[in-house]
């Protein structure tokens, strides 16, 4: 038979607490059950902050139809404000410093540096 090859992804998302998993009816929030090509990103609007939500990925064929059903529900996601950018460098340069990974660590810090420190 034909298999159904996907050519593309949606996402599914609602509100922690509000039944057991994700399915392909959580499409409440704007970006989330619309088909989308491999890469793409997804922004999913309507969250409220402090609020947990739960998220599920489905593969889509070339009509907009899930293949083989939807993935497993994620863990709860806190939604918060945007985080600043160099916020979010030096968390991630000092975290690769903890576990060891020096290359890492001066690869994620070379942009704070680099706003920070003129030379």
């Amino acid at each position: 038979g034909d298999a159904k090859v996907p050519k593309g992804f949606a996402l599914f998302a609602k509100e922690e607490g509000s039944g057991v998993a994700v399915s392909v009816n959580n499409v409440g929030f704007t970006g989330s059950g619309i088909p989308r090509p491999m890469g793409d990103k997804i922004i999913v609007e309507g969250l409220v902050p402090n609020e947990s939500y739960v998220f599920a990925i489905a593969a889509i064929d070339d009509r907009g139809k899930v293949v083989q059903g939807i993935g497993e529900t994620s863990v709860p996601i806190v939604a918060l404000l945007p985080l600043p950018t160099l916020l979010i460098w030096g968390h991630l340069s000092l975290s690769a410093h903890q576990m060891g990974l020096g290359d890492l660590a001066r690869a994620a810090g070379l942009p704070m540096y680099k706003q920070l420190v003129h030379e």
